[in-house]
């Protein structure tokens, strides 16, 4: 339980909107050929690499200070 624990709390620190896409590309893709599989979790991606999320995190690492992620 403990691992689990830790695991969760390591997952919850990352940004919501990433954690977001990532289980609609799970739900979504699931049962798909894997040439549209993969064209749906792309566009997914782009959204969370273009995102204010994807630009606070890099730069909190550059400043050493933990991310404040806001979902957008």
């Amino acid at each position: 339980m403990e691992e689990v624990e830790t695991l969760a709390d390591r997952i919850t620190r990352d940004g919501p909107l990433s954690l977001k896409k990532i289980k609609e590309s799970v739900i979504t893709c699931m049962g798909l050929p894997i040439k549209e599989g993969l064209m749906r979790e792309y566009k997914l991606g782009r959204e969370v690499f273009n995102s204010k999320d994807a630009r606070a995190g890099p730069k909190a690492f550059m400043e050493k200070r933990d991310p404040k992620f806001i979902g957008e």
